[in-house]
């Protein structure tokens, strides 16, 4: 209730709403407890462009790891790089799959496979191919 000039109460006016203190504070607090545990929207960016630059950074280490081991760059494009583990596995099962298929199947004149290319021989008697 509120108190007029003479300081009489007066009552409150229908349809208007009073808080006592105990219940503005808990309001406050409920307020600002959720306010603290939401991640402000700059917040929110900041940790978005960390992850873009983390994954950037990655594809770069990639790039110079094919590099190094003589894989085609292009395989940077299958490569997960949402964390360093996952990339560097993807790394080794391209090598282990790209080196045995570079192998090939062993020649053996009756089990078949390719013969190994003796361009020199070939190219002195002027065969192609």
């Amino acid at each position: 209730m509120e108190s007029n000039q003479n300081g009489q109460e007066k009552e409150p006016q229908q349809g208007e709403k009073t808080f006592t203190q105990e219940e503005v504070n808990r309001i406050v607090q409920e307020r600002l407890a959720r306010v603290k545990t939401e991640p402000s929207e700059r917040e929110t960016e900041l940790n978005a462009r960390e992850k873009e630059l983390d994954a950037r950074e990655r594809r770069m280490n990639a790039r110079e790891i094919l590099t190094e081991k003589k894989l085609p760059v292009e395989l940077l494009d299958v490569l997960d790089y949402s964390d360093e583990k996952k990339m560097q596995d993807h790394i080794k099962i391209l090598e282990k799959t790209y080196a045995s298929a570079q192998k090939g199947p062993a020649y053996s004149p009756t089990g078949g496979g390719t013969p190994p290319k003796f361009d020199a021989v070939r190219e002195a008697m002027g065969l192609k191919g």
